[in-house]
């Protein structure tokens, strides 16, 4: 209920109390307060909305050729009513209007239907995405803009499902139509029928390529291995020592120390860590230059290495496997030499074949080597949006031998982990009452999350696409109904003169058949077409 001007009016009172105390930045001239307005979120989403926006247009074309050609058929048995009307006067231009606004009679009780069926479903998109930090809105608002775009876009669909009946029942000479009507429904195929099959049936092909293209990249990611295991056993619980105004590092270890104790203690917990950065997520995690003796850097590689700040049950806690070496121990600490343990992909990338247990190397700004590896741990998914690159090198660093003042409580449980938040949150204010807990969440929500735009484009595009199959199936029946029924004396002319039924079925089976596989052949064009548009999405 606060305005954006009332809360940096707050912000800056805040600040002018808090400069003298030198509780804030000494960079800093204040406080201040800047409207979030979805973040990068937008960014991340709007291939996505792209995507789903241009399939459902190829949804409604699909409906547009398939009214047309109700209408094609229609007209048919129109021609003689449309001769009288030229007969006493009505000009084609006339005719035409007379046709699109039946056309559009079709149109707009289907606009509306529409937009009540947005209005009803609007939530529906903010449901399919799981529960964040990040303020991901989604929430969507049907004003006069959209509304607006409803109303263009029923106005083009008339024009494009009512154009084609209208200009061919009107292009006829009164003669024709005349006598047309006179002897009945022409008995001729309408190549322009068979056209919008074909159209269709592509048009679907594309749609459904599109969602097999989500469906297929969901499909991997959920047997790709995070390098971590049990992550519906893992609670995260993240904090901030700057919020609490404490930026001493021993204090800030003692009090981790003394939170970890009381987690580590409560009922259903098996084991508790600390650590500055969480996998899977849009944050990213410090790095450090680093050296290794021997090793001569390949052109254009980095010496910036990812790294975690950890506590010693990290590995445990998250379920990482360690390979060789160990993890780290009590006695790590700010007096003791600093050790590192290092990923599969650090080991390959510096040490070209080495043993690299024991082994010396310089971390941060220091010229000669200062930390010692003693672990080598498997690799993981650091950041998910770059799942297509190699895994990158990673190195964890004791927690007790440099202290970040954000991090986050890793805690394991033998059930539910959501179940022990209350707890958790009582044994972080017991410790340390002016430490804010942050959005508590689980670890297979975060791995979930980084995956939510592809389960949301396959859920939606996949539900667009057989639609859209549905829609080219009921296209293609009926002009092949349509074509049996033109040519019923026909049929019973090649019965009489001795012609059987499977011979009968396979004329308007080849029919059907030529119409559905030159659909196909656009519609893999335009598949092929549409899998390089969404490939930053796969």
């Amino acid at each position: 209920g606060t305005t954006i001007d009332q809360a940096r009016a707050e912000a800056a009172a805040i600040g002018k109390r808090l400069a003298p105390q030198k509780r804030i930045d000494d960079r800093t001239s204040g406080l201040s307060v800047i409207p979030f307005e979805g973040g990068n979120a937008r960014a991340i989403l709007r291939p996505l909305f792209v995507a789903m926006l241009a399939i459902t247009v190829l949804v409604l074309l699909i409906v547009c050729a398939n009214l047309a050609n109700l209408l094609l058929s229609r007209a048919a048995a129109r021609q003689h009513e449309m001769g009288v009307r030229m007969a006493l006067g009505a000009g084609r231009a006339r005719l035409v209007r007379q046709l699109l606004v039946e056309s559009a009679m079709l149109a707009s009780p289907g606009a509306l239907v529409g937009i009540a069926l947005a209005w009803w479903g609007r939530g529906l998109l903010s449901a399919l995405v799981p529960s964040t930090g990040l303020p991901l809105d989604l929430s969507t608002r049907l004003d006069l803009r959209v509304v607006a775009f409803v109303v263009l876009t029923t106005l083009v669909a008339t024009v494009l499902l009512g154009t084609a009946p209208a200009l061919r029942l009107s292009s006829r000479s009164l003669t024709s139509a005349l006598r047309s009507g006179a002897r009945g429904v022409s008995h001729a195929r309408s190549k322009l029928r068979g056209a919008f099959v074909v159209v269709q049936v592509a048009l679907s092909l594309v749609a459904l390529a599109s969602a097999a293209l989500f469906l297929r990249t969901l499909e991997a990611l959920r047997r790709v291995d995070p390098g971590f295991y049990g992550a519906e056993h893992v609670l995260l619980v993240p904090t901030d020592f700057g919020f609490a105004g404490t930026r001493d590092a021993a204090t800030m270890r003692s009090t981790v120390d003394r939170i970890l104790d009381r987690v580590r203690g409560l009922p259903g917990v098996t084991s508790v860590a600390v650590g500055d950065w969480v996998p899977m997520g849009v944050e990213q995690p410090d790095t450090w230059t680093t050296t290794v003796p021997g090793h001569v850097p390949r052109p254009g590689e980095s010496s910036d290495v990812m790294a975690n700040h950890v506590t010693p049950d990290y590995f445990t806690t998250m379920g990482i496997p360690i390979l060789r070496g160990r993890a780290f121990r009590e006695t790590d600490r700010g007096d003791a030499p600093m050790v590192v343990v290092v990923n599969e992909a650090f080991v390959r990338q510096f040490f070209d074949g080495r043993e690299p247990l024991g082994q010396a190397l310089s971390v941060g700004m220091a010229r000669t080597p200062n930390a010692t590896v003693v672990g080598i741990v498997k690799n993981g998914i650091y950041d998910p949006n770059k799942m297509r690159d190699p895994t990158r090198p990673f190195m964890y660093l004791p927690y007790a031998q440099a202290s970040p003042r954000g991090v986050t409580v890793h805690v394991r449980s033998t059930a539910d982990p959501r179940a022990v938040i209350p707890a958790v949150r009582r044994a972080i204010a017991d410790v340390a009452p002016a430490l804010p807990v942050l959005t508590p969440t689980t670890l297979d929500e975060r791995v979930r999350t980084a995956f939510f735009l592809q389960r949301i484009g396959s859920t939606v595009l996949g539900a667009l696409g057989a639609v859209a199959v549905v829609l080219a199936a009921l296209g293609l029946y009926g002009v092949v109904a349509y074509a049996v029924a033109q040519r019923t004396r026909e049929v019973g002319i090649r019965m009489a003169l001795g012609a059987r039924r499977g011979q009968v079925i396979t004329v308007f089976l080849e029919y059907g058949l030529k119409l559905t596989f030159l659909g196909l052949g656009l519609g893999l064009v335009g598949a092929l077409w549409a899998g390089r548009l969404l490939t930053n999405q796969l």
